[in-house]
């Protein structure tokens, strides 16, 4: 299959302004003789490494930044008076699922598949921003529902925290999914980086001025300063003008990537398959505060989850280089990369559980004594099942991304159910204690998620390239 040279990457010149580079002309593709195909291909290639490169540096600050942010309140305040915390980031985990994560890849997919316009962006503000007022009002009406359970100390403060920060993921998914379109990766990294930096050192500053746990938790708004430095900003009609001047003959057509379907859709579907894995990784805490499991229970969840969902954090950050990547594989119909990509996830994704298992099961306990104090009241088998979900997570990330890129809504939507159903069973059914159920049952969703997208996306790239496995008819990945 012949592959179309590439549409326009949007970087920022010295000036501060976005310009754009195409492959243009055959000359400028790495099959191209004598063009220089050679070269080309290897500046490609470091400037991918130096991306990949800032994008794994600012989330490995910002993973060590949350371990920091939990260990300095947990010392300070003590497990018990740390309860509330550790709920709340339940809520930010929430949230980001419902409207960060999604709208930062929705905002690179789109502009991608467009080729540099970011008119659709723009023109969706109004709905992303309704979007989150909804959330918003769902999110602090359960927390008013629990408060008793959630909040037993203190109400209002807790609430206001609950009730902003919807506004603050959406900020963060604006800012990160534009900074990502336009190839501003040292910018994003510096961005990634700065959110839970912030976090950490406004608590530092609240602890050492004796500051109560309530402010300590306020201290999480902080992060959301980074929209002062990088203000998310569309631009309507220059990228829409650019589009057509650098838009090349034998590229391929909108239609088939997707990029004329309704956004709203996959923003959605993301959206849903993003809050259920979400529920399933950090819903835990805020679990057992609802069925009272013991007080300091959901603080010793909550910072083992702070340490072991740190390969997760890291991934999510770099997956913001990948989001591109694919789509520009799909859009050019890259079927046989594709499908190295999805049979590479599958293998990869064994191979972590293995390492994350027996990591987990060795190291779990002495690393979080060193960092935290005290004991965990976990076996070692939950610490190995905590390492090999959060290492599956990886690859199972790495499949929603594929689905993502393929605009396969429904399938998105379908695996994450699956997987959301399969530790729902498994936390009401399973024998054992409450906490060895929501850490089996993390680790089960994973597997299952990552396994379904994978089979649905091959589905989904041999329909492509003209192979139609059989299927119902009802069924169309």
């Amino acid at each position: 299959m012949t592959e179309t040279p590439g549409h326009p990457r949007w970087t920022d010149d010295p000036s501060g302004r976005s310009t754009a580079s195409a492959d243009v002309t055959g000359q400028d593709r790495p099959d191209a003789p004598g063009g220089g195909g050679t070269a080309r291909a290897a500046d490609r290639g470091v400037t991918a490494a130096r991306d990949g490169a800032y994008l794994a540096a600012g989330t490995a600050v910002t993973a060590m930044s949350v371990a920091l942010y939990a260990a300095i309140g947990a010392r300070a305040y003590g497990d018990d008076a740390f309860d509330p915390i550790a709920v709340i980031w339940t809520f930010w985990a929430v949230s980001n699922a419902c409207l960060s994560f999604p709208i930062q890849h929705w905002v690179i997919r789109s502009i991608e598949s467009n080729h540099g316009d970011e008119s659709l962006v723009s023109s969706a503000l109004g709905r992303i921003w309704a979007w989150t007022v909804a959330i918003s009002l769902v999110l602090g009406g359960v927390g008013w529902i629990y408060r008793d359970s959630f909040f037993p100390d203190s109400t209002a403060e807790y609430l206001f925290l609950v009730a902003t920060i919807p506004a603050g993921s959406t900020l963060i998914g604006l800012i990160r999914g534009s900074l990502a379109a336009r190839g501003r990766f040292r910018s994003l990294g510096l961005a990634i980086a700065f959110e839970n930096v912030a976090r950490a050192a406004t608590g530092l500053v609240v602890v050492l001025l004796d500051g109560s746990v309530q402010f300590y938790g306020l201290a999480l708004l902080a992060g959301y300063g980074i929209g002062l430095v990088y203000p998310p900003r569309f631009d309507r009609t220059e990228r829409s003008r650019e589009r057509s001047e650098h838009r090349v003959e034998g590229d391929v057509s909108s239609a088939s990537s997707g990029a004329d379907r309704p956004a709203g859709g996959l923003l959605v579907a993301v959206t849903a398959a993003s809050t259920l894995r979400q529920l399933v990784r950090n819903g835990g805490p805020a679990l057992l505060a609802a069925v009272q499991a013991g007080a300091g229970a959901p603080a010793e969840l909550f910072q083992a989850l702070s340490v072991f969902r740190s390969p997760f954090l890291l991934a999510q950050g770099v997956a913001t280089r990948l989001t591109g990547w694919i789509t520009l594989l799909v859009v050019q119909h890259r079927t046989a990369q594709l499908r190295r990509l999805i049979i590479g996830t599958l293998v990869a994704g064994v191979g972590l559980a293995l390492i994350g298992f027996t990591g987990g099961a060795v190291l779990g306990k002495p690393v979080l004594k060193a960092i935290y104090g005290g004991d965990f009241d976990f076996t070692n088998v939950d610490f190995g099942l905590l390492g090999a979900g959060s290492l599956v997570s990886i690859s199972s990330l790495v499949a929603t991304l594929i689905l993502t890129a393929l605009d396969a809504r429904r399938s998105i939507v379908f695996a994450w159910v699956c997987a959301f159903g399969v530790a729902v069973c498994w936390i009401a059914l399973a024998p054992g204690d409450a906490v060895s159920r929501l850490v089996a049952a993390q680790f089960l969703a994973e597997v299952v998620a990552m396994l379904i997208s994978l089979w649905l996306g091959n589905l989904r790239t041999s329909t492509a390239s003209g192979y139609r496995p059989v299927r119902s008819a009802w069924w169309r990945p």
